[in-house]
């Protein structure tokens, strides 16, 4: 069993293929140090990205149960590596947090 994800940085941002299978792997060694995965690089569209395959179950046998926390900690981890190399982005998310009860009350 595996969990796929995509990793990518906006192309004005000019991440190379090396970095971004740099940094893609130090923001998941770090949150899952026991688990495999590997990574492909894609050029095909017009922005490029990195497809991970992490394999749930980790070395000993204990599985991983990814919920959107983690996905939004890894977005934010993957930001934080390429800010310390000198690339101008940001962390964003489709959703934020209680922004819907805030327009609601609105």
């Amino acid at each position: 069993l595996v969990h796929n994800m995509v990793f990518s940085a906006p192309t004005v941002a000019g991440v190379s293929e090396v970095d971004a299978f740099k940094l893609v792997e130090t923001t998941l060694k770090e949150k899952y140090p026991d688990n495999r995965f590997i990574m492909a690089y894609h050029k095909d569209t017009d922005s490029h990205h990195v497809h991970v395959l992490l394999r749930i179950p980790d070395n000993y046998g204990k599985r991983i149960n990814i919920r959107k926390h983690d996905l939004r900690e890894l977005r934010e981890k993957f930001a934080g590596q390429l800010q310390k190399m000198g690339h101008n982005v940001t962390c964003t998310h489709k959703y934020q947090f209680g922004l819907k009860s805030e327009l609601n009350r609105e």
